[in-house]
């Protein structure tokens, strides 16, 4: 039998929402936090903007935000917090996010009026 390996995009983007989950934050927002962290200054609201439709469209993470995800797991886990699994955690589907429902929703009507 043959198996899909998962991507490193699916497992990204799998550990962008864990980590949102697990801060209590938008997906969104954990791209303005990663960008802060990374470039040490507030992101731009168009730039954030093109890497997160980026990530919402086609799976791509950043390398900034796969490193701001991965080092916060990182300190989670040295903290000795506990972190269940995220099949166990409800709500973590991406559609649940409101900000991304909103963006699905305009891209939706946006196809709807050029029809």
């Amino acid at each position: 039998m043959f198996f899909k390996k998962k991507t490193s995009d699916e497992t990204d983007a799998g550990q962008v929402v864990y980590t949102a989950s697990v801060l209590n934050v938008s997906e969104f927002r954990l791209f303005e936090l990663a960008y802060q962290d990374w470039f040490g200054k507030t992101g731009a609201e168009t730039s954030l903007e093109a890497a997160y439709m980026a990530y919402l469209v086609c799976g791509t993470t950043p390398i900034w935000v796969r490193n701001y995800v991965r080092k916060t797991l990182q300190l989670c886990d040295e903290a000795g917090m506990y972190l269940p699994q995220m099949v166990t955690m409800p709500g973590t589907h991406w559609l649940l996010n409101r900000e991304n429902a909103i963006i699905i929703l305009g891209l939706f009507l946006i196809l709807l009026l050029t029809i």
